[in-house]
């Protein structure tokens, strides 16, 4: 099969973004996460890391 949509998500550290991250990465999209706050963004990128998508 081949690969899924690749998502550039602002914000991801928290909210919204940090939602759709993870729905996002459910749906085994390839991620591009972005947040001012690279403490939370990092936190995100954990979470998603034992989905089906990637968190590069």
């Amino acid at each position: 099969r081949g690969r899924g949509p690749v998502c550039l998500i602002t914000g991801a550290g928290s909210g919204l973004g940090r939602l759709f991250a993870l729905e996002f990465a459910r749906r085994r999209a390839l991620l591009v996460l972005w947040d001012i706050n690279t403490q939370s963004n990092e936190e995100t990128a954990g979470m998603v890391g034992g989905l089906p998508g990637r968190a590069p």
